[in-house]
């Protein structure tokens, strides 16, 4: 026999012997291992108040066994290397802890699952009225198994609420004042479960008489009393604004339409004022134009009617006089880039045509005078 076959005859046993050998041997799949080589490879047990489910995989898949110490709410059963653990919804203020026990062969496994508790949460961090007063709503969360109950911290003379499941409504008395405030307490649960949350309540009456301060176009300072009147749903005039280019126009006060909300006060370019008669400077003789509102800057860089052009004011009160200022072109106001400035009336005649501009509000300020 050649060399070559004898050496395939030996490969032929070894292999035969080995197979043999991988017969009698027992599987790695066994759950008789060590302690040191059974692990746990993976948890995710906190679970919300909501409820829902958690697991646990382990390195080992055979004759795993496991349960919890409370079975009422938190349940485990097993699959191949993993075991699932099922939570029911916690209608508890406070959160919880289970116990869960895994076992593999002799090796036991004792891991927490925690739950929190349940869900005490409100859509908005303050409620703001107008000095007209109303109501306003505001959604509530709350998934446990008590009511919530409301209470204010300055007695809430001027105030009232309504616990709803799934709302607060406020309501709140016409002001008399420039400026009052409270603060809403909500509570569920009782003692070291109490949850409790503050929520301001604050109204501002910006209606009144205010002193404008401004720049005109050509950078001289202009100072008028003007009235801010409230009408109804967030809306505002800015009425009695003086023309400050006098030998153009013969009688006018404009009034300008602005919109309230989030202690902004903000006016849209693009509105129709009202009708003037005035001094052509072309003919020299009186004509009459429509006023609309334009949004500019005083360095000429932007000049529009379009009402995607603003002018906004942040509502400032000072807390020992309670007097308003509304400092206009502070709140990024912005026209293709270009920082809104000033507001500024242009004449449009009969046939629609740009007459030109007449008067300009560069740097607007409003102090009140109450």
């Amino acid at each position: 026999m050649s060399s070559k076959l004898q050496y395939i005859k030996k490969l032929m046993v070894s292999a035969s012997a080995g197979m043999l050998l991988l017969l009698l041997a027992p599987s790695c799949a066994d759950d008789r291992l060590d302690d040191g080589q059974v692990a746990i490879v993976e948890t995710r047990l906190d679970i919300s108040a909501a409820g829902g489910s958690g697991f646990v995989r382990m390195n080992a898949s055979l004759n795993l066994e496991a349960f919890t110490d409370q079975p009422s709410w938190c349940t485990a059963t097993v699959s191949l290397d993993s075991v699932k653990v099922a939570v029911a919804p916690n209608g508890d203020m406070s959160g919880r802890t289970a116990l869960l026990t895994v076992r593999v062969g002799e090796r036991s496994f004792q891991i927490p699952v925690t739950q929190e508790g349940a869900i005490l949460s409100l859509a908005a961090g303050e409620v703001l009225f107008e000095g007209g007063g109303g109501r306003k709503a505001v959604a509530l969360k709350n998934t446990s198994k008590k009511a919530c109950s409301i209470a204010f911290e300055g007695g809430g003379s001027w105030l009232t609420c309504e616990v709803k499941p799934d709302s607060l409504i406020f309501t709140a008395t016409p002001a008399n004042v420039r400026r009052r405030a409270d603060v809403a307490l909500l509570s569920v649960g009782e003692g070291v479960g109490r949850r409790l949350i503050r929520l301001p309540v604050e109204q501002l009456s910006l209606a009144g008489r205010y002193i404008a301060a401004y720049y005109n176009y050509d950078g001289i300072v202009h100072r008028d009393t003007v009235a801010v009147e409230a009408s109804g749903n967030g809306a505002y005039y800015i009425r009695d604004m003086k023309p400050n280019n006098a030998s153009q126009a013969l009688s006018y006060r404009i009034s300008i339409l602005c919109t309230y909300e989030n202690r902004t006060l903000k006016m849209n370019a693009g509105q129709a004022l009202q009708k003037v008669e005035y001094v052509s400077p072309i003919t020299h003789a009186p004509d009459s134009v429509t006023l609309h509102l334009m949004a500019l800057n005083r360095s000429r860089e932007v000049a529009t009617f379009s009402p995607d052009a603003s002018y906004s004011a942040e509502v400032q009160v000072n807390s020992e006089t309670m007097a308003i200022t509304l400092s206009f072109g502070g709140v990024d106001d912005r026209w293709n880039g270009i920082n809104v400035e000033g507001i500024a009336t242009g004449g449009m005649n009969a046939a629609g045509q740009y007459v030109g501009r007449f008067d300009s509000y560069i740097y607007l300020t409003l102090t009140s005078l109450e």
